[in-house]
């Protein structure tokens, strides 16, 4: 989450003036599943 806050990915939709979804999902590398996810509206 703190990646895509800080490369500012969501800034170059904000104009659109719609609600924003960032989603940070972490993968497991040994079992190749999702290890946990986190979603914030900004």
């Amino acid at each position: 989450m703190a990646q895509l806050k800080h490369k500012g990915y969501a800034d170059k939709y904000r104009h659109l003036g719609l609600p924003i979804h960032l989603i940070g999902v972490e993968l497991d590398r040994d079992s190749r599943n999702v290890a946990s996810w986190e979603v914030e509206l900004v």
